[in-house]
């Protein structure tokens, strides 16, 4: 099934599993998570089995000094960022105090000590910190909505997830809901590290995010 905008773009591509879409091996032919993306335009749409979102298209510049075209994929609450740090797919990230070089919000992960009330929600396409020239890579961010993320130990569904002082990271919280971004939808999510046909991964789970920090 295919249609078009202006004639351009309009293709939709199915269903895709999250790791078909996001992950770092998944334009590696000879992986699992393989999907061929060079005919993906503009404007085209794929339906993420796993969370069953229906995502849209969109080549961006790779940064605000860097005109590379980086494929990436929005639905509601999803939300084009700068990055401070190098980020990966499934880390967590809160907003920055400090402002970036471009107009989009600035993220970045926690430092080590608790910052709740500064949660935005989980990367979707990883992106490297500021060069030269002072400008992050921008990267896609879920704010809500069922995504994978890193998590810090085991966790309970019964339990609040909150972001973890470990950077990248969510935990959970069984005595109150402060800090609480969401609750666990699944305990257990392998977030993809690499390339390889047989990635190397990091414990995860997905996260229901319900689109703001609570905070008492």
């Amino acid at each position: 099934m295919s249609y078009t905008f202006g004639n351009a773009g309009g293709t939709t591509w199915g269903a895709k599993t999250f790791n078909q879409i996001f992950a770092p091996n998944s334009e590696n032919p000879t992986a699992t998570e393989y999907w061929d993306k060079s005919q993906v335009e503009d404007y085209d749409t794929v339906v993420c089995s796993t969370n069953f979102k229906v995502l849209t298209a969109k080549y961006v510049n790779r940064a605000a000094d860097d005109s590379t075209q980086i494929l990436h994929w929005f639905t509601t609450g999803v939300y084009l960022c700068e990055t401070l740090n190098n980020v990966k797919m499934g880390d967590y990230v809160i907003c920055s105090e400090t402002a970036g070089a471009s107009v989009r919000p600035y993220v970045g992960l926690i430092d080590g000590s608790l910052q709740e009330e500064y949660g935005i929600g989980v990367v979707l396409t990883a992106g490297d910190r500021p060069g030269a020239s002072g400008f992050g890579d921008f990267v896609t961010v879920a704010t809500l909505g069922n995504w994978p993320v890193r998590r810090n130990g085991s966790v309970d569904r019964n339990n609040h997830a909150i972001p973890s002082t470990t950077a990248r990271e969510v935990g959970d919280q069984s005595t109150n809901a402060d800090g609480a971004v969401g609750k666990f939808y699944t305990t257990d999510f392998d977030i993809i590290q690499d390339a390889n046909d047989v990635p190397s991964t990091e414990d995860g789970a997905i996260l229901t995010m319900w689109g703001r920090t609570e905070v008492y």
